[in-house]
């Protein structure tokens, strides 16, 4: 027995997963693909240019600090008390190291072969 109209249940329409919407993203690739890559490229490059902003701000801090291998937790927490000091600005200490991971994928910072670090001066 069907029920009245406003209880009539309708259809549903199941999605078929091969037919999806096209993405805006997806969209933009196919119409401008060269455009896209422009635009990716133009996103590298200032992130490239920020980390190497940042490094720099690293290195400053980095030339403070006494050469001699340390722990990298020592190294961290100097850094740390250093730039809290210098920029004023207040930094927590996995921030620090972060910086320092960053200096080190700059080659900022060189490693012994028992383990300890040490800043190097440029």
């Amino acid at each position: 027995m069907s029920q009245p109209f406003p209880f009539r249940r309708r259809k549903s329409k199941k999605s078929n997963p091969i037919q999806r919407t096209e993405t805006p993203w997806a969209r933009a690739w196919r119409t401008a693909p060269q455009r896209m890559k422009e635009h990716l490229d133009q996103m590298n490059q200032a992130k490239v240019a920020k980390s190497e902003e940042t490094a720099e701000l690293v290195q400053a801090i980095l030339n403070m600090l006494d050469t001699e291998p340390v722990a990298p937790y020592k190294l961290r927490d100097a850094f740390h008390q250093t730039w809290n000091e210098s920029y004023g600005e207040q930094k927590s200490k996995k921030e620090a190291w972060n910086l320092l991971r960053l200096a080190m994928r700059h080659g900022k910072i060189g490693k012994t072969e028992n383990g300890l670090i040490y800043p190097r001066k440029m």
